[in-house]
């Protein structure tokens, strides 16, 4: 029987200046990355042929028209949605950078990014957090696209934030030691102080 490797990991972890950058790769579900790209097909042929009716006026007279631009707006979002959560299982990654004084979050994918930023002296409690259960792995799909969920947390003033979508407990442990390294304001020792 063989033995199995230890598992590296999925953050990434780079020395950047006076910080540290965290790189974490999308988690890829391999049911919606088969899944989407069949949807978005025929969410295309919707979009084009309502937009083809809606243009032409062919359409009932009685409302009809409200009707298919309200459908319209409606199952645009939804495909741009799709389309979002297919570049980001396909391409996505979170990105953490950390100063001294700064912690900063990013989600992106090759077309889009948002990012928020934390004073770190207001940081208080980073910790790991329980994976989500296989169950509801759904979900991840979606706080991996907020910034709702993630495997460590932190208290920030009253408000509780999460970083780190996808990443598992071990990997969690190891991406909060080398924050503390770098950052002792950070430990846990430092917060009972």
């Amino acid at each position: 029987m063989a033995i199995v490797e230890p598992g590296k990991g999925r953050a990434i972890i780079e020395q950047m200046g006076s910080g540290l950058r965290i790189t974490i790769p999308a988690r890829m579900q391999v049911f919606a990355v088969i899944f989407l790209p069949l949807w978005l097909v025929g969410w295309a042929v919707g979009e084009i042929t309502a937009t083809r009716e809606l243009i032409s006026g062919g359409h009932p007279a009685n409302g009809g028209a409200l009707f298919l631009t309200v459908w319209l707006t409606g199952w645009t979002l939804g495909g741009a949605w799709a389309g979002y959560v297919l570049l980001w299982q396909l391409a996505g990654k979170e990105v953490i950078e950390l100063t001294s004084t700064t912690l900063r979050q990013r989600k992106q994918i090759p077309i889009f990014s948002r990012s928020r930023e934390f004073a770190v002296a207001t940081i208080k409690r980073m910790r790991p957090v329980p994976p989500i259960p296989s169950f509801y792995r759904g979900q991840e799909v979606m706080q991996a696209l907020t910034f709702k969920g993630g495997a460590i947390a932190f208290d920030y003033g009253r408000d509780t934030h999460h970083l780190g979508a996808g990443l598992d407990e071990a990997d969690a442990d190891y991406v909060i030691a080398e924050m503390r390294k770098r950052v002792k304001s950070l430990s846990a020792k430092a917060e009972a102080a």
